[in-house]
Parts: structure tokens; C-alpha cells; sequence
């Protein structure tokens, strides 16, 4: 391992020849090391964009110098399985490289779902974070000894509980602490969001009033700018952006009609205001016209639909 070790230090400063590039290609405890970062895989990806020529030209002028006394004495053939092997050789030293860059100079693990869709992933605690399209997330290597992540944009997490380690997510210079739990946080530029589905959890902002205790469907707004907090009640279930559809299970009927003025961005107005306080249970899904939702209510409730050139009437 020693002398690997020293063949390692110098290829770094190009100071093998032929037949010790050879020698390292083909050493069992570096082919194995290769094979387990394969296997294992890093937890980051790195996105490259680079000029492949350059590459080879670079490979090609360390593995070839016209001054090698042992490259000269090779036949056509032999050089160019040489040329496999130590090209082999170079790409692994490169990989390592890269590992070594990623692994040692970085403690941090991030996580970016793509532009147009949203992932779920698993933290070493096995707590679960759907992150939304475009988000990001950024938690330790050595998570489970301090469960603390960092979040731009927005994510929902459902946190396993482990009484020793609190979880912290921290958003726009804040913090939510959670012991276990289900919760959403949107982290925009100029205002953050947290709604509370199940559990308990402390919402803590830099230059507010101490921590802001949160129960099931509280929903806070801070004010990043302004450093204000601003609590509501809500229902969690209009927030959870997991799934493609809503279900509500006895929500009141004038609720309901708000949230599909809010949600198509639409004026249904409810005539009889003795319907109001009636619940309305069932599913409405998330690319559902706002036609057939309206059936819906229609038929549930025995209404009937008026169509204005202002609103809807009901």
C-alpha cells in the first residue's frame, strides 16, 4: 500500500514513467478502491463542461513523452494496449482526484431536484423531504450526529422522531426545530413559509419576539425583509403539494368556495348563505376542470349554477 502510495504522489507531479502508470492500473488494492466508490456512489453529482480534446491531449502528452526509453521500444500493437492501460490508469487517478476534491474539501451533501419536477429523498435518519421543483437542500456527512439541514426553496418534510437530536431545518437566516413531525417550508427571497400538518414545532426569526410555538395547521408568513411573523390558522390539507389531488374530509362549504376562488382564481358567489356551515367531503384533483368540481358541489348539495358575466353564483 506504501507503494502505491508513492506512485500516486508522483503521478501528481508527473513524475512516472511507462512502466509504473502500468504498474498502478493494474495494482488489486486500487482496483478494488475504484470498485467500491462505484458501487457505494457519492451522494453529489458533478456536472462537467469541459472540452473532451483538451482532456486527451492532456492524457495523452503525460502518458507519451517522446523521451520514455521504455515507450520508444514498444511495437504499434503494444503501444496501443499500453495506451489502453495507462489511459485506464489516468482517468482512475482522475476520478480519485475528483472524489478526493468532492469528499475531503466539502463536509456538505446537496440535494437539487430538477427545474420542471419535484423528488422525494431519505436522510440517514430516515426521515423523508419531498423537495419541490427547483429547491435545494444541504445537510452534513455527519447528519445523524447533528440532524441539521439547510433549504432554499421549498420542501416538505415528515421527521423521524429521535429524542436525543432535535431536527433543525434553517431558511432566510431562520429556523424550525422539530423533535418529529409533518411540515412544509417554502424559502423565497423576500418571505418564507411554514405550515404545520401534524406535531409540534418552534419557529425562531433573527429580530422577532423569542420563538413561536406551532400547532397542526398553523401557518406562519415571515416577512424577511421587514422581520415580521404573521400566524394563521389554515387548513394543511389545501398546502400539501405531494400528492395530485386535495382530499377534504368535512370542510365547510363556504371554505370550500374560497379556496376555489384562491385556487382557479375564479368569483363563485354562494347565494344561500345557510349553506356555508355545510361539510363537504371527497376529492377534488389538482388538473380537475373547475367545471366538473363544480358538478360536484352542485350534486352534493342540490344546487344549482348561474353564470353571470362578473362570477358564478351558486
Amino acid at each position: 500500500m506504501n507503494n502505491i502510495a508513492g506512485l500516486i504522489k508522483k503521478l501528481l507531479v508527473r513524475g512516472l514513467n511507462s512502466s509504473e502508470k502500468i504498474q498502478l492500473s493494474e495494482d488489486q488494492p486500487m482496483k478494488d478502491l475504484l470498485s467500491r466508490q462505484w458501487e457505494e456512489k457519492t451522494d453529489r453529482h458533478i456536472q462537467e463542461d469541459v472540452d473532451s480534446n483538451l482532456i486527451w491531449k492532456n492524457i495523452t502528452a503525460v502518458c507519451w513523452e517522446k523521451n520514455d526509453p521504455v515507450v520508444a521500444k514498444l511495437t504499434k500493437k503494444t503501444r496501443l494496449i499500453r495506451l489502453a492501460s495507462v489511459t485506464a490508469a489516468a482517468v482512475a487517478i482522475l476520478c480519485i482526484g475528483m472524489w478526493v476534491a468532492t469528499v475531503m474539501t466539502d463536509s456538505y451533501i446537496t440535494v437539487t431536484a430538477p427545474l420542471d419536477s419535484k423528488m422525494a429523498w431519505v436522510l440517514p435518519d430516515s426521515t423523508k423531504v419531498w423537495v419541490n421543483a427547483g429547491a435545494t437542500l444541504r445537510y452534513k456527512k455527519e447528519f445523524l450526529q447533528d440532524r441539521r439541514v439547510l433549504l432554499d426553496g421549498e420542501a416538505f418534510f415528515d421527521v423521524v422522531k429521535m429524542s436525543a437530536s432535535p431536527f433543525r431545518v434553517h431558511f432566510n437566516g431562520s429556523c424550525v426545530e422539530v423533535k418529529g413531525t409533518v411540515f412544509s417550508i417554502k424559502s423565497e427571497q423576500q418571505k418564507a413559509e411554514v405550515i404545520l400538518f401534524s406535531g409540534k414545532i418552534t419557529f425562531t426569526a433573527p429580530e422577532s419576539e423569542g420563538a413561536v410555538e406551532m400547532d397542526p395547521s398553523d401557518r406562519i408568513v415571515y416577512d424577511v425583509v421587514n422581520k415580521k411573523v404573521m400566524l394563521t390558522h389554515v387548513d394543511a390539507v389545501e398546502y400539501d403539494w405531494r400528492s395530485s389531488e386535495y382530499r377534504f374530509s368535512d370542510k365547510p362549504l363556504g371554505e370550500l368556495i374560497n379556496f376555489l376562488n384562491r385556487t382557479y382564481k375564479i368569483d363563485i358567489v354562494l347565494k344561500n348563505t345557510a349553506y356555508e356551515k355545510s361539510q363537504f367531503s371527497g376529492v377534488i384533483r389538482k388538473d380537475e376542470p373547475l367545471e366538473d368540481v363544480l358538478d360536484k358541489i352542485c350534486f352534493t348539495f342540490d344546487l344549482k349554477l348561474e353564470k353571470t358575466d362578473d362570477n358564478i353564483i351558486l
